[in-house]
């Protein structure tokens, strides 16, 4: 591993192996940190920022990602700020804990896994739209994408099959929907759907 000339040494008298075991392993770590979910930013910043490297452009590189990255982040009236989560059981807003799958007695359906998070954040096996209700929507079955439906008339809809659950289960609804448009004959994937926190 060759870490560039100008990245930061660390020196205490009497511990020089120490110390450069201890550079080589801020630069492992380095090269590869980015802003990533709002959770990180006051860990990450730190450590990708205060190294100022200028070998290639990686100065630059990181400071235009953290001035996007914080420049970005989704602050609503109320002053929360958006957890800005990756493609998982989660979504930009909120980042739900314990995951519906978790509580007792929770209720979510996975219509896809693609670019979803590995149990124990969801379950073993996809749902099917088995009890589910559809009116105006032709059902396609379910695909990679998640479960396939082609609006077929005007006031299309979908209703989840009946459940009785505490509240403190579902604190609220959370699915994503990728649709190809609202007009009858273009479709949508339900990918899954259970609690945002």
């Amino acid at each position: 591993m060759e870490i560039a000339d100008d990245f930061p040494r660390f020196q205490a008298p009497g511990y020089e192996q120490d110390m450069d075991l201890l550079r080589s392993l801020h630069w492992l770590h380095y090269g590869p940190a980015k802003p990533l979910a709002t959770l990180w930013d006051e860990w990450l910043s730190g450590p990708t920022l205060w190294p100022a490297l200028h070998t290639g452009d990686a100065m630059e590189t990181i400071r235009k990602q953290w001035s996007d990255a914080l420049s970005g982040r989704i602050i609503d009236a109320e002053g929360y700020v958006a957890t800005h989560q990756h493609a998982s059981i989660a979504h930009q807003l909120g980042w739900p804990f314990p995951s519906w799958n978790m509580g007792d007695g929770g209720c979510g359906w996975h219509f896809s896994f693609k670019d979803t998070a590995p149990p124990p954040w969801r379950g073993e096996e996809l749902s099917t739209p088995t009890g589910w209700e559809t009116d105006g929507v032709r059902d396609d079955g379910i695909g990679e994408d998640g479960w396939r439906l082609t609006i077929a008339a005007p006031r299309a809809a979908r209703r989840a099959r009946h459940a009785r659950h505490a509240p403190r289960h579902i604190p609220g609804p959370f699915h994503t929907t990728a649709l190809a448009g609202d007009r009858p004959g273009e479709c949508a994937a339900v990918s899954g759907m259970g609690n945002a926190g």
